[in-house]
């Protein structure tokens, strides 16, 4: 993949080792969290009830797996 390119991942794809490597290339991914994935909050830049925009670090490191530094943004979209 060429830098700069903006690619969608489905939830089910959880290969922390390709992650890095879209990231090392600077290919830019959407994807969503599993529910108990192991996450670190670095930095807040927006909270409030409708946007949640946080960086955060995924992962734990075991079995040599990369801890990821990526963006977290949480949308609410709709009435609940």
């Amino acid at each position: 993949m060429t830098a700069k390119t903006l690619i969608l991942l489905d939830r089910g794809f959880y290969h922390f080792q390709f992650l890095q490597q879209l990231i090392n290339q600077e290919v830019h991914f959407i994807t969503r969290l599993k529910a108990k994935a192991s996450l670190k909050y670095l930095k807040i830049f927006s909270y409030d009830h409708s946007l949640k925009d946080r960086l955060i670090q995924l992962g734990t490191g075991r079995g040599g797996a990369p801890v990821l530094t990526l963006r977290l943004i949480e949308i609410k979209v709709g009435f609940y």
